[in-house]
């Protein structure tokens, strides 16, 4: 059974959107939320930040936003997973993805450690698009080292890994949810062998939410999003403001 909350991606979208905006420009303290770090890795030119209130740490990544990003997006070759001691059915990643996770999970995670030395948080990992992908290997990494449960929101996101890494998150990261436009072409990308983590939440034609829809519902979206790529509508259907204005509406 799901525990999707849709006030919970309504609130999220909007960090995710914020993860866009340079630090002096981020609104995070409207939301009662004040800065813990601005994330910014000039090697891979990977950007977010880290933000708490009195009981939540929302951690939210940026999506495409430099030739830097674009360079992380079509580095699809899949790289191992690191420290599986599989020898066969071994996780394998997006290099691209993994890349720009690594250059900055140290920073991430040490932060993390020291703020929940002496308080419990919920701790939230959120992203549209790249910023969703480098949040899911983010979510996964928060529960095996840190063992916190996070809460994984992504939009648009695409997919992150082969199926031995999807079931080795799955089984780790329960509360996971990614949010999907149903015209937006982006989350059937990379196209071959790699697949989604858990649970699909589906914005359809009629503006509602279908979790985890039928597989033959999923064929005829993949269908339709390349018919959109094909349009020249995917960059306008994938835009971050373009789910935050969905999302408003249901």
């Amino acid at each position: 059974m799901s525990n999707f909350n849709i006030e919970t991606a309504k609130f999220l979208i909007d960090f995710a959107i914020d993860a866009y905006h340079d630090e002096e420009n981020l609104s995070i303290s409207s939301y009662g939320f004040k800065l813990v770090k601005f994330i910014d890795n000039k090697h891979t030119d990977t950007q977010g930040f880290i933000a708490k209130d009195e009981n939540r740490i929302i951690i939210a990544f940026r999506g495409t936003s430099s030739l830097k990003d674009a360079i992380t997006d079509i580095s699809i070759v899949k790289v191992r997973y690191p420290k599986i001691p599989r020898w066969f059915f071994k996780p394998r990643i997006h290099k691209g993805f993994l890349h720009a996770y690594l250059s900055i999970k140290d920073e991430v995670l040490n932060i993390l450690k020291e703020e929940t030395k002496s308080k419990s948080f919920k701790i939230y990992c959120t992203g549209h698009s790249l910023g969703g992908a480098l949040a899911t290997i983010m979510a996964l990494e928060i529960k095996k080292l840190l063992k916190i449960d996070p809460v994984l929101y992504t939009y648009g996101a695409p997919k992150v890994g082969n199926r031995w890494f999807v079931r080795h998150y799955n089984r780790r990261v329960k509360n996971s949810y990614r949010i999907v436009n149903d015209d937006d072409p982006v989350p059937q990308l990379p196209a071959l062998s790699f697949t989604h983590v858990r649970n699909y939440v589906l914005i359809d034609d009629s503006k509602n939410i279908v979790i985890n829809p039928r597989l033959i519902e999923i064929i005829e979206k993949s269908i339709e999003g390349i018919v959109h790529t094909l349009s020249g509508q995917s960059l306008k259907e994938h835009a971050s403001k373009k789910y935050k204005e969905l999302l408003d509406k249901i």
